[in-house]
């Protein structure tokens, strides 16, 4: 699969690959990401040869969710 990592050449740019074994597991690991910096592009999505899911997105890391519990 070819990536267009173009993104990473703007400041505070991440690009994150997440494999789990199943969809649910993976949202949530994404949805977490999501949360906490909000201009977090939508992952693609694809299966793997042995079977894992997986995501890749771009989380923009200069701006957070001011209320992440994590802040607290």
């Amino acid at each position: 699969m070819a990536e267009d990592f173009g993104p990473l050449y703007e400041p505070g740019v991440a690009y994150v690959r997440i494999a789990a074994a199943d969809a649910a597991t993976a949202h949530r690991v994404a949805d977490l990401i999501a949360s906490r910096y909000p201009g977090t592009r939508p992952a693609s999505v694809t299966t793997n040869a042995d079977g894992l899911v997986e995501f890749a997105l771009f989380t923009h890391t200069l701006e957070s969710s001011p209320t992440h519990p994590y802040d607290n």
